[in-house]
Protein backbone atom coordinates (compact mmCIF):
# COMPACT_ATOMS: atom_id res chain seq x y z
CA UNK A 1 0.00 0.00 0.00
CA UNK A 2 1.17 3.85 -0.69
CA UNK A 3 1.49 6.25 1.50
CA UNK A 4 -1.42 9.21 1.33
CA UNK A 5 1.73 11.74 -0.06
CA UNK A 6 2.63 9.32 -2.51
CA UNK A 7 -0.82 8.33 -3.73
CA UNK A 8 -1.32 11.89 -4.07
CA UNK A 9 1.36 12.73 -6.68
CA UNK A 10 0.05 9.91 -8.61
CA UNK A 11 -3.86 11.11 -8.75
CA UNK A 12 -2.28 14.43 -10.33
CA UNK A 13 0.34 12.90 -12.27
CA UNK A 14 -2.55 10.64 -13.80
CA UNK A 15 -4.87 14.08 -14.45
CA UNK A 16 -1.47 14.63 -17.07
CA UNK A 17 -1.08 18.51 -15.97
CA UNK A 18 2.15 20.21 -16.26
CA UNK A 19 1.94 21.91 -12.64
CA UNK A 20 1.31 18.20 -11.18
CA UNK A 21 4.80 16.95 -12.86
CA UNK A 22 6.31 19.86 -11.50
CA UNK A 23 5.28 19.43 -7.98
CA UNK A 24 6.21 15.48 -8.46
CA UNK A 25 9.35 16.53 -9.35
CA UNK A 26 10.10 19.11 -6.05
CA UNK A 27 8.46 16.01 -4.04
CA UNK A 28 10.88 13.45 -5.05
CA UNK A 29 13.67 15.60 -4.15
CA UNK A 30 12.47 16.45 -0.78
CA UNK A 31 11.66 12.65 -0.17
CA UNK A 32 13.56 11.53 3.08
CA UNK A 33 16.94 9.49 2.20
CA UNK A 34 18.50 6.36 4.06
CA UNK A 35 20.40 7.80 6.97
CA UNK A 36 24.31 6.22 6.58
CA UNK A 37 25.40 5.11 10.40
CA UNK A 38 28.03 7.40 11.38
CA UNK A 39 31.83 5.54 10.99
CA UNK A 40 33.15 4.00 14.51
CA UNK A 41 36.06 6.83 16.15
CA UNK A 42 37.76 5.78 19.12
CA UNK A 43 37.53 9.05 20.48
CA UNK A 44 34.03 9.93 21.12
CA UNK A 45 34.03 5.79 22.41
CA UNK A 46 36.21 7.00 25.38
CA UNK A 47 35.03 10.45 26.29
CA UNK A 48 31.50 8.35 26.56
CA UNK A 49 32.77 5.94 28.89
CA UNK A 50 34.73 9.03 30.43
CA UNK A 51 31.37 10.90 30.85
CA UNK A 52 29.75 7.96 32.65
CA UNK A 53 32.40 7.36 35.20
CA UNK A 54 33.30 11.16 35.77
CA UNK A 55 30.51 12.72 34.88
CA UNK A 56 30.11 15.49 32.46
CA UNK A 57 32.38 18.47 32.63
CA UNK A 58 31.06 21.90 34.35
CA UNK A 59 29.70 24.39 31.86
CA UNK A 60 32.29 27.11 31.12
CA UNK A 61 31.42 30.66 31.23
CA UNK A 62 32.50 32.70 28.14
CA UNK A 63 34.14 36.32 28.87
CA UNK A 64 31.77 38.73 27.05
CA UNK A 65 32.79 40.25 24.00
CA UNK A 66 34.58 43.57 24.64
CA UNK A 67 33.39 44.63 21.75
CA UNK A 68 29.20 44.27 22.23
CA UNK A 69 29.28 45.16 26.03
CA UNK A 70 28.14 48.59 26.15
CA UNK A 71 30.31 51.17 27.75
CA UNK A 72 28.98 52.04 31.57
CA UNK A 73 28.30 56.00 32.03
CA UNK A 74 26.78 58.45 30.32
CA UNK A 75 25.12 57.59 26.68
CA UNK A 76 24.47 61.39 25.79
CA UNK A 77 26.62 65.05 26.52
CA UNK A 78 24.39 66.20 29.76
CA UNK A 79 22.53 69.39 27.97
CA UNK A 80 23.15 73.17 29.22
CA UNK A 81 19.98 72.98 30.89
CA UNK A 82 21.29 69.98 32.97
CA UNK A 83 24.68 71.34 33.54
CA UNK A 84 23.01 75.27 34.70
CA UNK A 85 20.67 73.07 37.28
CA UNK A 86 22.98 70.81 38.27
CA UNK A 87 21.47 67.58 37.61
Amino acid sequence: MLPKRLSKIIAQLRQGTLESARKLALAIDKMAKKKTPKPFRAVTAVKSLAREVVGAPPATRRDPDKKKVPVKGQKHKPTLGQLLTGE
